[in-house]
């Protein structure tokens, strides 16, 4: 199995948003779909899907989470973990993988994937579908936050799950896609879905399909004034100046925000963007 190198910004992805205290650690959304929160160090959130013949977990947090995990999903279900279906392969959405693997579930990737250690994993490309006696669950392969980057969508709930395309309460993160595959996926979610479909980001809150909208139109308004004031010649450090970039800021941020290290990230954030747009900009002009 091959190794990655793991993009710094999963490692503060998982800590950028956190539960208020008293707030519930496992949201329903229909008899047989959960969502057990991530936050807080914990990584990310965790779709918990009952079958007939188990739970299918969507993600699994950082390893460091197990014990939390488990006790959420004895709360759930007695029944076993079955899937394990990864929206990408950053560790704080697989941390517990190798956990669910020794108990016997299956671990479901995009066929980019690439686990940094030694997991066996079903790849899966385009489109496709898991089917149960009482549940489906479909999936799409796109090219957004990461290369191995799935979609998975339950018809019956009309849920979706974004891993990272989408984190309420944080900055756009597009930097295997860049601009072009954020909108794609974003926009492939809501064609996927309807007004009340309801969607679940990789860190914080369901949304519904206004939200989702306006992140999109949020993110690219934030790709544009970057590279606007990139091709002026200004620095990702003079881009704090900027009224209108910061006032795009904002709107990536609500009040389950760790705002300090939200705004120690802005430059970082910022400097990615760039480089995310001219490498897929210079990757095509190389294949002209």
């Amino acid at each position: 199995m091959r190794q990655l190198s793991i993009l710094i910004f999963s490692l503060f992805c998982f800590n950028s948003v956190s539960a208020n205290a008293g707030e519930a650690a496992i949201v329903k959304l229909d008899q047989n779909l959960f969502v057990v929160e991530g936050g807080g160090g914990k990584g990310s959130n965790v779709g918990v899907l009952i079958t007939d013949s188990g739970m299918v977990l969507v993600d699994s947090m950082v390893a460091e989470s197990k014990e939390y995990l488990l006790t959420q999903l004895k709360s759930i279900s007695s029944k076993p973990v079955r899937y394990l279906l990864a929206t990408h392969d950053h560790f704080d959405h697989i941390g517990n993988a190798p956990h669910f693997l020794g108990e016997g579930a299956s671990l479901v990737g995009g066929s980019r994937f690439e686990p940094d250690s030694q997991l066996e994993f079903l790849s899966v490309k385009g489109v496709f579908g898991l089917e149960f006696a009482d549940a489906e669950v479909k999936g799409y392969t796109i090219n957004s936050h990461s290369p191995s980057d799935v979609l998975y969508y339950l018809p019956k709930q009309n849920v979706i799950f974004l891993g990272d395309v989408y984190t309420d309460g944080w900055y756009p993160s597009f930097f295997s896609g860049g601009i072009g595959g954020q909108v794609q996926a974003i926009e492939l979610a809501l064609a996927v879905g309807d007004a009340k479909t309801r969607f679940v980001p990789g860190h914080g809150q369901v949304a519904g399909a206004q939200q989702l909208r306006q992140y999109l139109e949020h993110t690219m308004h934030w790709a544009k004034r970057i590279m606007q004031l990139h091709a002026r010649g200004e620095s990702p450090q003079q881009m704090l100046g900027d009224a209108e970039l910061v006032s795009i800021k904002a709107s990536f941020a609500n009040d389950r925000t760790n705002m300090t290290f939200f705004d120690e990230r802005f430059v970082y954030l910022v400097k990615h963007t760039i480089e995310a747009e001219e490498a897929l900009r210079n990757a095509a002009e190389a294949s002209d």
